[in-house]
């Protein structure tokens, strides 16, 4: 659910006009069909939450789906980002949790 959310807050919200850019550049260096970079872009964006940024910094265009698995995208860095945070305050609200439980029983 939070995927499918993302992705329509990402549609309305989207720099159309800088993803259409960075297609040109891409398809400059590249020689690709601008339409096949534009899906190929959304199936990026779907698959490995690569942004058209990602994209064009990454030549995911050139890169196998094997090999686009192992780059870290903005959608996988701000993921890992968000589980350690959530680790940092469960562990934070652990240790408090377990100084009290000490406290009571010394």
């Amino acid at each position: 659910m939070k995927k499918i959310k993302f992705l329509f807050k990402r549609l309305f919200t989207m720099d159309y006009t800088a993803m259409f850019r960075t297609i040109n550049k891409v398809h400059k260096r590249s020689n690709k069909n601008r339409v096949w970079l534009f899906f190929d872009m959304i199936y990026c964006s779907i698959k490995y939450l690569a942004g058209y940024t990602d994209y064009f910094l990454f030549y995911f265009e050139d890169l196998t789906n094997e090999q686009r698995k192992t780059y870290v995208t903005r959608g996988v860095n701000t993921n890992y980002i968000k589980n350690i945070i959530i680790y940092l305050e469960i562990r934070y609200y652990l240790i408090r949790h377990l100084k009290n439980i000490l406290k009571e029983i010394i």
